[in-house]
């Protein structure tokens, strides 16, 4: 069972259910400031200059905040030297951590900060956009918000959990923004090479956005081999193209039964 837990669950059912399907539109502030400049964020995190490496001391995988300097502007990044391999009873490497910002690209997620691998002070791992202005969801929980459009960010996050089977999303492993934009992180664990979806009925959403299933039915299995190769194991790689199709032959079967209006947002 993945770890979504209550609060999120109930949260998106609350929202998707009882709401109406139009619902409110996204305010035209965003915190994901590398949206529209992606290919300028991805070359600064591989080549600016490491001026300052700070253990934030926090989380299981204890990334390093990186200071990064070109010209006379200055970033911040998460970087992780996480070996593949077991560690502490999971499964991680820092290439999950890359290959999820790669997927979410080819979704047109728009929800993962551009990361690269970068090798910093002799060791080779991810290095992700750090969003300074956003908080753990686990620190914002209790504020209010408005349910639909934060039902929406919800089924976007658990579907892309979904497909990516990624054990490890709970209330301290994603961001919020001002404008309640869901933002993910921590994507270590993730790509488990098991071909069926999650089991627990909470982990696969029941309503999806429209473009992004559009986006997973368009892609097709030489062009995610070939992104991944590098990146991911073999039956990583083939565990994620049978998860695909099991993700499309739920949406159908959704559709088929409640309609697409009901289905799609």
């Amino acid at each position: 069972m993945m770890k979504h837990g209550v609060v999120l669950v109930t949260i998106l059912v609350i929202g998707l259910a009882l709401l109406p399907a139009d619902g409110i539109g996204h305010s035209e502030e965003s915190s994901k400031i590398w949206l529209e400049k992606t290919n300028e964020y991805v070359e600064i995190l591989k080549s600016a200059e490491v001026v300052d490496l700070e253990d934030v001391g926090m989380g299981v995988t204890r990334p390093w905040k990186a200071t990064l300097k070109t010209g006379d502007r200055t970033l911040h990044g998460a970087f992780k030297p996480i070996k593949r391999g077991r560690q502490s009873g999971a499964w991680e490497s820092y290439q999950a951590e890359i290959a999820a910002y790669e997927l979410d690209q080819m979704l047109g997620l728009d929800m993962v900060p551009p990361t690269v691998v970068r090798e910093i002070r002799n060791k080779k791992g991810s290095l992700q956009l750090w969003i300074g202005d956003s908080e753990l969801f686990q620190d914002v929980e209790g504020r209010p918000k408005r349910a639909y459009e934060w039902s929406k960010e919800l089924a976007r996050m658990v579907m892309f959990d979904a497909l990516i089977y990624n054990p490890d999303r709970n209330a301290g492993n994603f961001l919020v923004s001002p404008y309640w934009e869901v933002i993910l992180i921590d994507h270590s664990q993730a790509f488990l090479a098991r071909k069926n979806l999650p089991k627990d009925k909470d982990d696969v959403p029941f309503r999806f956005d429209r473009k992004v299933v559009e986006n997973l039915r368009g892609l097709q299995a030489d062009d995610i081999r070939a992104r991944f190769e590098n990146m991911l194991l073999k039956d990583q790689i083939e565990a994620l193209l049978a998860r695909r199709e099991a993700l499309l032959a739920h949406i159908d079967k959704l559709i088929l039964e409640r309609g697409e209006d009901v289905v799609l947002f």
